[in-house]
């Protein structure tokens, strides 16, 4: 596919976002990106050279929007290196590395893989392979303050880890039921959290190997969320199904000093841009989000595009976290 033109459009609150406003917020930003069958599910930023990368379930390649101009390229093409449908990544700062995962599975077998690229030269790159027969998905990570990569794992209901430095993967902890998609990471208190489907927001204490609720009623506000982010002593959550799979939320819980939430604020609720929001970056001041991954027109099973007529362009949406 060729990605001809981006364009970036600085919006008012559009009609659809059902949210209360005053004339003192910011504007919601609407970026438009001609990447029409890529049904994208991950995406990070790279504050260096401003740009944002996207991973393909469809097309099994990452794309980098930026670098200082609003271009659209592939970072890598598709398969390359092995990568597979594309899902959680995070930029290592650090080590001017992307960190992705991707999956390549079939009916009876299963293939996880974490690739480590270098930012300047994707073509120096690492990849670390798991594969099993039994269920299991590598769906999102986080990188902590000792440089320790944690993993989900939906299928299996398990969080890995693979220490700095280091190839070996290793299980931290399993919960039946939990199927864990997003994860965060609070690194001045260096606290792990985990969206649970059905549990809801869990804290993860790797000391003790158990999980905490932040609720101190019910769990279902933060039920059916899949991107999980930390920002200032709060959590940003991607709501986009288990009780009403038509309303889709981005929602910020506010914590305490004892790790719960001590209020809620919704800063979206089914904008006119989202269909199955999947993930985001916090960049400054602003959420970015992907808007529409347009999940429900992609044939996991084939991976083939269910109606090719009524594919959009990708569109991420960038939420003001100051005015809320």
């Amino acid at each position: 596919m060729e990605f001809s033109r981006s364009i970036k459009l600085i919006v008012c609150l559009l009609m659809g976002c059902m949210l209360a406003c005053n004339n003192s917020e910011q504007p919601f930003e609407l970026i438009e990106i001609e990447a029409y069958d890529l049904i994208p599910e991950g995406i990070t930023y790279d504050s260096e050279n401003k740009s944002f990368f996207l991973s393909g379930l469809h097309r099994h390649k990452i794309v980098e929007y930026g670098r200082f101009s609003d271009e659209l390229s592939n970072f890598i093409d598709e398969a390359y290196g092995g990568y597979g449908m594309g899902v959680g990544m995070k930029v290592d700062e650090d080590s001017r590395r992307l960190i992705t995962l991707s999956s390549n599975n079939t009916d009876t077998s299963f293939s996880s893989s974490i690739h480590f690229w270098n930012m300047n030269d994707p073509s120096d790159h690492e990849v670390i392979t798991r594969k099993d027969t039994s269920g299991f998905f590598f769906n999102d990570l986080i990188i902590d303050r000792s440089g320790n990569i944690i993993i989900t794992d939906t299928e299996a209901s398990r969080v890995w880890m693979i220490e700095k430095d280091d190839t070996l993967l290793q299980v931290i902890y399993e919960e039946a039921e939990l199927y864990p998609n997003g994860i965060t990471y609070d690194p001045e208190r260096d606290e792990i959290y985990i969206a649970s489907w059905q549990k809801g927001i869990l804290r993860l204490d790797r000391e003790n190997k158990s999980t905490h609720t932040i609720h101190t009623g019910e769990v279902k506000a933060s039920q059916g969320i899949d991107g999980l982010y930390y920002h200032d002593n709060s959590l940003i959550s991607i709501q986009n199904g288990y009780q009403d799979l038509s309303r889709h939320n981005i929602v910020r819980f506010r914590m305490n000093d004892n790790f719960m939430v001590s209020s809620t604020d919704t800063l979206a609720i089914n904008h006119s841009s989202f269909n199955i929001p999947t993930t985001g970056v916090v960049v400054g001041d602003r959420f970015y989000c992907i808007a529409n991954s347009q999940l429900d027109n992609l044939n996991q099973q084939t991976n083939e595009i269910i109606d090719t007529s009524i594919l959009d362009p990708t569109y991420i949406l960038g939420i003001p976290l100051s005015s809320h």
